[in-house]
């Protein structure tokens, strides 16, 4: 559990909360790339994973700040099997260049939501260009990446709960 100076929880605990009540909410599937007639390709590689229990769920936004990390406000979600400690996964970009942004999460019990307990979550998470999260949710500005046509190689780095 993190505690703030006077005792209190973080602000992260908000971010984490925020990130439970989207992650996932998105129904739209996320288009996968299918070879040459995909010219525009998120190149997904989440690092770090230390088991292969359950299933990824990614999410991706678009360049719009006020729909990231709302209920509804994704592209789409993608789930696939974990493979460690690297999972790929390659989505089919709509735009040649743009800004997006990415969430995942290891969906350990394959129940589709984000679980958590009172002060903390308790699946490994991540997000795009990796974010400090102590001080609360990060900005969109803090995640967005931008893209071009061809390949667009991301990393994610996985996050695991504090026991």
């Amino acid at each position: 559990m993190i505690y703030a100076p006077k005792g209190g929880p973080l602000p992260a605990i908000a971010f984490l909360t925020a990130l439970l009540a989207v992650c996932g909410s998105a129904r739209a599937e996320l288009p996968l790339c299918g070879g040459a007639a995909t010219p525009n390709r998120l190149r997904l590689e989440i690092v770090g994973l230390r088991s292969t229990q359950g299933q990824l769920a990614i999410t991706l936004y678009g360049d719009d700040p006020s729909r990231f990390l709302t209920r509804g406000g994704s592209l789409g979600v993608h789930r696939q099997a974990v493979e460690t400690p690297v999972s790929h996964v390659c989505i089919a970009l709509p735009e040649a260049a743009g800004a997006y942004a990415v969430t995942v999460y290891q969906d350990l019990n394959r129940d589709g939501a984000f679980n958590r307990s009172l002060f903390s979550v308790s699946e490994p998470w991540g997000l795009s260009n990796d974010p400090p999260t102590i001080l609360g949710i990060p900005s969109f500005r803090s995640v967005r990446f931008t893209t071009h046509g061809g390949d667009n190689v991301v990393r994610i780095r996985m996050r695991f709960p504090k026991n």
